[in-house]
């Protein structure tokens, strides 16, 4: 199942978007009042998960359920209801363990229905993005996601370093390999680029064709000589090569360098996706 903003083929989801009636909200690293650290939205009490489906239902109600996992929750509605009440309820739930600070779809602990690494909250997920800033929630952080469908990969022009690249293949879940090239001086490595078959994300059949690269850095020194560009092309064409068809990437979304460097390169944006944050009052 393909996301698709454009006419452009795009990169494939794990589910259709259509999951607002049963996923609600994650909410996690809530910050403790007076303190520089954080603490989880969890609480660590026994029946803890119970009392809250309880009290959802009994106040709005619906019968919700709380699935936890490690570090956060997520908030269930089973009956496809009260969508918009449910924040203020999750407020009050955290207000009373001492929570000041709630993050809404953190990159830690990206949500499931994203198949990518370093997501946050689609912005084609427009109805969730609406319900959490009608209720005070602001974009702190942010990954633009690019893709370029049905690649064909330019001739890699050499950095102007001696070095030696060294290619690793990696088996993953998909039917083709990953990949890290990596750029190496006497005997260090200075620059390297990862990618990922998308099967590492998603089940759907369309991912065997595509990859996405995880990784692309190179050291501070050597910056300006080209590397980067040539691990990238590098890259693309070894995955080309084992017959991957489209290539995907991402950066921060203030990250200008590497946006316009991936977007001089053959990549257009599909995604704009964001992490919010609320202040409890």
């Amino acid at each position: 199942m393909n996301m698709q903003p454009t006419e452009r083929v795009a990169i494939p989801q794990l589910a259709a978007v259509r999951w607002l009636p049963w996923a609600i909200c994650i909410l996690c690293a809530a910050a403790a009042r007076g303190q520089t650290t954080t603490r989880s939205a969890e609480v660590p009490v026994p029946g803890a998960d119970r009392a809250l489906e309880r009290r959802l239902t009994r106040q709005l109600g619906a019968r919700f359920k709380v699935h936890r996992t490690q570090h956060f929750s997520i908030l269930s509605d089973a009956d496809g209801q009260h969508v918009a009440r449910l924040t203020d309820t999750a407020d009050e739930y955290l207000r009373e363990r001492d929570m000041r600070q709630v993050h809404a779809f953190p990159q830690e602990y990206r949500y499931p229905f994203y198949h990518l690494e370093a997501a946050y909250l689609s912005d084609q997920l427009d109805q969730v993005g609406a319900l959490l800033g009608f209720n005070g929630y602001r974009r702190i952080r942010g990954e633009v996601f690019l893709d370029w469908p049905d690649y064909e990969p330019a001739e890699p022009r050499p950095a102007d370093l001696p070095i030696e690249v060294p290619v690793q293949w990696c088996q993953g879940r998909g039917t083709r390999p990953g990949i890290k090239v990596q750029a190496c001086r006497d005997g260090q490595q200075i620059g390297t680029c990862e990618c990922k078959s998308c099967c590492e994300f998603s089940r759907n059949d369309d991912a065997q064709d595509w990859f996405f690269t995880t990784s692309l850095g190179v050291a501070k020194e050597v910056q300006g000589k080209g590397l980067g560009r040539y691990l990238l092309q590098r890259a693309l064409q070894e995955m080309h090569g084992v017959g991957y068809r489209h290539a995907a990437i991402s950066t921060a979304w203030d990250n200008f360098r590497a946006f316009l460097f991936y977007s001089n390169h053959g990549y257009h944006v599909v995604d704009w996706t964001y992490g919010l944050s609320r202040d409890l009052e």
